[in-house]
């Protein structure tokens, strides 16, 4: 019975594994079968092929990701930093916004803003005070144009100039002066289109001496009025002042001159005169000259002395003001070489008017607007 049993239990695990060996092939059937509807396509990806009366698989092609951009590194700014850093680009972003802007446009804009700020800064410039005791220190900012034909229009830059340009005619303007002192900055000069000639040199560098002549003239009077005071070359004498005539003599005038200097000695007046020269002028005229000075070497004529006017500013009617200024006399009667007299001079220092001012003036023949003579109209 044992025998049978064991017998038994032997054929059962033969079955089995019999089984399993048919089980395995037929796996293995299946999977061959399976691989055999998938084939390689150029060794790069896959495509499955399916069977008849199979549904079609579309093939999936996986697009390369997009490369990352590159980061700038972190960094941990301060407060200040991060307002410096937005500055910055904010700068960069006008920068670039202006370059690809019309150049005319950016013109026009640069041009607006100029006229704008000189608008405002004018509005800060006052005129001159006038009344001024004492000289100021001055420093000229240059010239400022203006439009409407008067100073107090409004600004136009483009046509400003510095403080050594000569300022064109019919320009309307004002030439601006700062004090170095106090920093306040002044109108000096203004200048209306038709201010001055077309012939006129007229530049900014001249604003300060301009601003200042008032408060100089001031000066000057207080010093002459000083008791004792007498010019530098005049001869001292406290008791007997000495009189005497001032003339200035050019190559137009030295006939008028001859025949005022013998009119004068024919009227019986004997006070010396000095004839004041400019040595160049006379350069190119020697027989004139020896003309009056042997008429003053001539019997009866009395003392006539000649002068030579070196300072090389004294030109024109400068030299009037040279040739007084530097006489030798105490009082001065100064006579342009075309005034003939027709009595004896001397009684016009014994005068209530001289001796009250210490100045008495007459008025050319050709009075013009600007003359003292009309000051109090």
């Amino acid at each position: 019975m044992p025998r049978a049993l064991d017998c038994q239990r032997k054929l059962l695990l033969r079955a089995l594994l019999a089984l399993g060996v048919l089980y395995w092939e037929a796996m293995l059937l299946w999977y061959n079968s399976q691989l055999a509807g998938v084939q390689l396509d150029n060794g790069v990806g896959k495509t499955f092929r399916p069977r008849l009366g199979e549904l079609e698989v579309v093939p999936v092609t996986r697009k390369p990701l997009p490369a990352r951009k590159k980061q700038r590194p972190m960094l941990i700014l301060s407060p200040q930093g991060r307002v410096a850093v937005r500055k910055r680009e904010d700068e960069l972003r006008r920068n670039a916004t202006q370059e690809s802007e019309d150049p005319e446009v950016v013109q026009a804009r640069k041009e607006s803003a100029q006229l704008e700020e000189a608008e405002s800064h004018a509005k800060t410039v006052r005129n001159f005070p006038r009344g001024e005791t004492k000289p100021r220190k001055l420093h000229c900012v240059g010239w400022k144009a203006t439009a409407e034909c008067s100073p107090n229009g409004p600004r136009v830059p483009a046509q400003d100039h510095s403080c050594s340009t000569r300022v064109p005619f019919g320009a309307s303007g004002y030439c601006e002066v700062e004090d170095v002192d106090s920093g306040e900055q002044f109108r000096v000069g203004r200048r209306f289109c038709n201010s001055v000639k077309a012939e006129a040199v007229f530049r900014c560098s001249d604003a300060p001496g301009f601003a200042n002549f008032p408060a100089l003239a001031v000066e000057a009077l207080k010093k002459v009025s000083e008791p004792g005071f007498r010019l530098p070359s005049a001869v001292e004498s406290a008791t007997n002042p000495q009189d005497g005539i001032v003339m200035v003599i050019y190559p137009k005038m030295m006939a008028s001159a001859y025949a005022t200097i013998r009119v004068l000695r024919d009227l019986g007046c004997k006070l010396p005169l000095e004839l004041w020269f400019v040595p160049r002028e006379m350069r190119n005229h020697p027989a004139d000259m020896k003309t009056l000075q042997d008429l003053a070497g001539t019997d009866g004529m009395g003392v006539i002395s000649f002068h030579e006017v070196t300072d090389f500013h004294a030109t024109k009617f400068r030299v009037k003001v040279h040739a007084i200024y530097n006489s030798h006399f105490n009082r001065v009667l100064f006579l342009d070489a075309d005034n003939v007299p027709v009595r004896d001079p001397r009684f016009l220092f014994d005068l209530r008017e001289f001796k009250e001012t210490g100045a008495v003036f007459w008025p050319g023949t050709h009075r013009i607007p600007s003359s003292i003579f009309i000051a109090n109209r």
